[in-house]
């Protein structure tokens, strides 16, 4: 089952490929280097990627879904998590 930030990540990733395909094109009709439009195409991929990992939640140690951080039991298999 894939969660809400799963397919938000895929998402930006699959984003940041047509951008910079698009952001390619664009820029070599108009003279701009290509170097530029890669690294720009690197940054927002690793905002991408950035934003996913800084998202709230916490992972089941059961079955690894990301849950919300306050949660007791896992919407997914039903883990009771112990308070520390």
């Amino acid at each position: 089952m894939k969660t809400l930030t799963g397919i938000f990540a895929a998402t930006l990733i699959i984003g940041s490929f047509v951008i910079a395909f698009v952001g390619i094109a664009l820029m070599n009709t108009r003279g701009a280097p290509v170097g530029f439009v890669f690294i720009s195409a690197a940054l927002a991929l690793i905002f991408g990627i950035a934003l996913d990992r800084l998202s709230s939640g916490k992972r089941c140690p059961k079955c690894a879904e990301k849950v919300k951080e306050r949660a007791s039991i896992c919407r997914y298999c039903n883990h009771s998590f112990t308070s520390a």
